[in-house]
């Protein structure tokens, strides 16, 4: 079966120009601010229902799983 969605973090486009400023935190494996998750959260969120309009979590979090692996030090929780 092919994959429903295929994730690149530079293929989302966010509102308000902060794709840019996601992609360049991810490339210099920075995390980004706040502000620019939330708007890259809702930016996956808007290209997963133009595929599904109601997602079950277990599709949810193989994307989530996908992106934090392959960007751990953007995206990944900090335990402090």
């Amino acid at each position: 079966m092919p994959p429903i969605f295929t994730i690149s973090v530079g293929c989302l486009t966010a509102h308000g120009g902060t794709e840019n400023t996601i992609q360049q935190a991810v490339e210099k494996e920075e995390r980004p601010m706040p502000d620019e998750r939330r708007a890259f959260v809702n930016a996956l969120v808007d290209q997963m229902m133009q595929h599904e309009r109601n997602p079950i979590r277990a599709i949810c979090h193989s994307i989530v799983r996908l992106i934090v692996r392959s960007h751990p030090k953007s995206f990944a929780d900090i335990s402090r």
